[in-house]
């Protein structure tokens, strides 16, 4: 079978989800699809980082992405015509007849430029908590666009989609494995989360929750999350709460390895909203239980097979206490790591990920 060409758009290259999605999919893909890929160059060195060390060909142009900041609202208007111009240029110069833009709800000026040049567009959406502005743009250009890839249940449930279904596919996102079952630690836990600086992370609660185990000696914390410029002022807000609750039993460190989850017994997670969390079904893949607010459809999943103890009242007393208990019962902690590997074949396996997409890609 000849190998596809697939153009591909991230008008924001601020490193997360859905990026580290695409990575994966494209490593899996690479000997049966060419993805030729387009990337804003703001802020964009991380992403950067992660495609060169799959070897993948991309470009990079200044293209303005959508946030909630004045200034980048008034540059994305601005220059809205001449991004869209870009984007059209680079789908017009690739010879694919797909157009893939992973990045979600706001990369407008993608599909606009899909739908110009008639490419069969598939459209992948991540999250749940976009505003009525955005809804209602995904919601008209939904209609014209090819396919729709939703990461989760309670993605599809947030948009506007009784016009479209005969189009959705429901993909949960997915990982590579990193490792399998791990055993507890009994005289020290190592708990942590992974999540860029964002009050959708709610990464107060999260410290909320450290601080309660700040004389209690055999359990430590990590936080990895990257800092981007629109969100230095929430960092700034974090780093004063650490301070002022003299929190001094928590590590902070920009980058994610591997290793982390290996070094980890625990993987916290405080969201306020997700769709489909690479963080935690990373951490799954290595066998990592899960401690988590009721975000996309983990408890759904988890009722399946119990990998994860859900938090539905957001309290840090709450996650406090369910740490404990893991904690306290090795028999449970083993049960529940032996789970999350389960639940890594069963939900978020990266080869049937793979077979799904190209299965989109054969209907016309």
């Amino acid at each position: 079978m000849l190998k596809k060409n697939i153009a591909v758009i991230f008008e924001d290259s601020r490193y997360g989800g859905p990026h580290s999605q695409f990575l994966n999919l494209a490593q899996i893909l690479k000997k049966k699809i060419n993805f030729k890929v387009l990337i804003s160059n703001i802020e964009s060195s991380y992403f950067e980082k992660k495609i060169k060390k799959i070897s993948l060909k991309y470009k990079k142009k200044k293209i303005f992405f959508l946030n909630k900041k004045i200034k980048n609202i008034i540059n994305y208007l601005l220059k809205f015509l001449s991004d869209l111009y870009l984007i059209i240029k680079f789908v017009k110069t690739n010879e694919s007849e797909y157009l893939y833009v992973p990045g979600g709800s706001t990369c407008i000026k993608s599909i606009l430029a899909g739908l110009i040049m008639k490419k069969k567009i598939l459209w992948h959406i991540h999250d749940v908590h976009s505003n009525i502005f955005i809804r209602l743009f995904y919601f008209f250009l939904s209609i014209f666009v090819w396919k729709i890839i939703f990461a989760s249940k309670k993605s599809y449930e947030f948009y506007p989609n009784f016009l479209v279904k005969k189009k959705i596919t429901i993909l949960q996102s997915a990982v590579f494995k990193i490792s399998a079952h791990k055993k507890i630690k009994k005289r020290r836990m190592k708990i942590g989360i992974v999540a860029n600086f964002n009050p959708v992370k709610n990464i107060e609660l999260f410290l909320r929750i450290v601080e309660l185990f700040k004389k209690e000696k055999n359990f430590s914390f990590y936080l990895i999350g990257q800092v981007w410029e629109s969100q230095i002022n929430y960092y700034k807000k974090c780093k004063q709460l650490i301070l002022k609750k003299k929190i001094n039993n928590l590590k902070v460190s920009k980058e994610l390895t591997k290793n982390f989850y290996k070094k980890i017994d625990i993987l916290l997670c405080t969201s306020r909203s997700e769709s489909s969390p690479l963080s935690i079904w990373e951490a799954v893949s290595a066998g990592v239980p899960i401690i988590s607010t009721d975000i996309g459809d983990i408890a759904d999943l988890s009722k399946k097979v119990k990998f994860a103890e859900i938090i539905k009242n957001s309290n840090e007393t709450s996650f406090y206490k369910k740490i404990k208990k893991i904690y306290q019962r090795e028999n449970k902690y083993s049960k529940m790591s032996k789970n999350s590997y389960l639940a890594y074949q069963k939900f978020f396996n990266i080869n049937f990920y793979g077979e799904e997409f190209v299965k989109l890609l054969r209907i016309s």
